[in-house]
């Protein structure tokens, strides 16, 4: 059946379901997901002056691509001794659960215990303090992210991203404005494209900041109300139309 709107997050989320389901709307809207807004606070100063602060957020699995992001830390650290990255997300089950233990070995065999912190799974609080702590964060998945909320928070916090170019990622994440693509899959990429940053503190912040003024001009909570509402009065003004 037809429906009387459907919402995407985003151009590649609403590619993959037209193709999956072959199903055309008569609404379709591209209204992507938000946050409120978060600025740093004392918290965030209590990381060492020295430090550059890496955050990855997500699952433990390969598809989001943590050990991609490890790979490229491996061949930095030596050249970028202030280096430092937390590691957020639960591990995930059965098989996909040794992905984590392959990760916490590489990280041991390559002598990285005192640069990578793994968290684990966190509450929103201790996400949203890492955040203000870190300096960029990082999206390394291989698969098609429609729209991850991560995103939208490190923009809101003044953070620039690095991510792959895969999914929706490019159409929220300005490559050389509010952050920096890489090819997916591709440490060697993520290393050339994350050492652009570290050592260059000036982009990083101008990048944050860039960042921070996107998601108050596109992708806050007013502008989401408000695409939501936009749509909503459509939908109800033709289906007074068709009733009448």
């Amino acid at each position: 059946p037809e429906l009387d709107a459907v919402i995407h997050v985003s151009r590649a989320n609403q590619r993959i379901y037209e193709h999956t389901s072959g199903a055309r709307n008569r609404n379709v809207a591209l209204i992507p997901g938000t946050v409120m807004e978060r600025r740093s606070s004392a918290e965030s100063a209590e990381k060492k002056a020295a430090d550059v602060r890496i955050l990855h957020v997500g699952r433990l699995v390969p598809e989001k691509g943590a050990d991609i992001l490890l790979a490229a830390v491996a061949a930095l650290h030596s050249r970028f001794s202030e280096l430092r990255v937390d590691v957020v997300g639960p591990a995930g089950f059965g098989a996909a659960a040794r992905f984590q233990e392959d990760l916490r070995r590489f990280v041991t065999d390559h002598g990285l215990d005192d640069i990578v912190t793994f968290y684990g799974q966190v509450d929103e609080k201790q996400k949203a303090h890492l955040l203000l702590r870190s300096d960029i964060l990082i999206i390394p998945s291989r698969w098609e992210e429609p729209a991850p909320i991560v995103v939208f928070e490190a923009m809101a916090s003044g953070k620039p991203v690095v991510a792959a170019s895969i999914g929706g990622l490019p159409e929220f994440i300005r490559d050389g404005q509010t952050g920096l693509l890489f090819q997916p899959n591709n440490p060697d990429s993520l290393r050339d494209t994350l050492a652009k940053l570290l050592e260059n503190p000036r982009l990083r912040i101008m990048m944050g900041e860039a960042g921070r003024a996107a998601f108050q001009r596109d992708f806050s909570p007013g502008k989401f109300l408000s695409r939501h509402a936009q749509l909503y009065l459509v939908v109800l003004n033709q289906r007074t139309a068709t009733a009448e």
